[in-house]
Parts: C-alpha cells; structure tokens; sequence
C-alpha cells in the first residue's frame, strides 16, 4: 500500500500547494487516488469479460448499478483506510520528511502511473466500442 500512500499524499500536496484548496483537501486526495482505482478496475474487468473471454454482450447489457457499487466500494475503503487512526496525518508527515530525491523516484512513478492508467483505459474502451481484440 506504500504506493497509493504516496500517491495519496501527492494529491494532497497539489490540493494545498497548487490548487490551493484549504477547505477538504483530504477527501478531494481521497477521491483523486480512488478515481485512479476505478479507472484500474474497470480496465481489468473489461479486459476479463471482452478480451479474454470474448463477453461483449456482458458488457452491453450490464446495468450501470454494478458500476456505482464498485465506485462506491473502492471510496468507503479509501475514506475508511486513511481515516483510521488519522493515519492520513502520519502519511503527511512521513512523506513530508522525505528528500527530494527519494520524492523524484516516487514521483516518476506516480506520473507513470497515472499514464498508464488513462492509455489503458483509453485502449480498453476504444477496442471494445469498435470490437478490437488484441490477439
């Protein structure tokens, strides 16, 4: 999980430094590192039923509850793990204390990450619309 601790904290230095937002920048890290999940879960899932088991129809007739109820899970157990304890206040504190360089590594991965993430979903999407298989 040190990962997404990491990526968590991040998002909250963006929320304060740049975006400047004092209000509720833990939930909004909360949400950008669950948006990241999301998007990572609907690739998998997609992947399983249309490239793999060849299930376009699954995919066409899935009601979009299931989709609501993967979002939601995913935010309550981000919201729950990072509230326990406050244990948000000590990844702030940990990743804070950090040089720079160490910061650097992590942050090329988090930057990877984030791409990967949004051209794999992009190519998922764009193979099942237009029924691509890969192989």
């Amino acid at each position: 999980m040190m990962f997404f601790d990491y990526f968590f904290y991040r998002n909250y230095w963006w929320d304060i430094k740049i975006i400047k937002n004092k209000d509720y920048p833990i939930f909004a890290s909360i949400v950008g590192v669950s948006f990241f999940q999301v998007m990572n879960v609907f690739f998998i899932k997609s992947f399983i039923q249309f490239q793999l088991l060849d299930r376009k129809d699954v995919l066409d007739n899935e009601q979009n509850l299931l989709g609501i109820i993967i979002v939601a899970i995913i935010l309550v157990a981000n919201y729950i793990y990072f509230n326990k304890s406050k244990r948000y206040k000590n990844i702030i504190n940990k990743y804070r204390l950090w040089n720079s360089n160490r910061k650097y590594i992590y942050d090329i991965l988090s930057v990877f990450y984030i791409i990967v993430t949004f051209i794999s979903t992009i190519m998922i999407a764009y193979s099942v619309r237009n029924n691509i298989h890969w192989w």
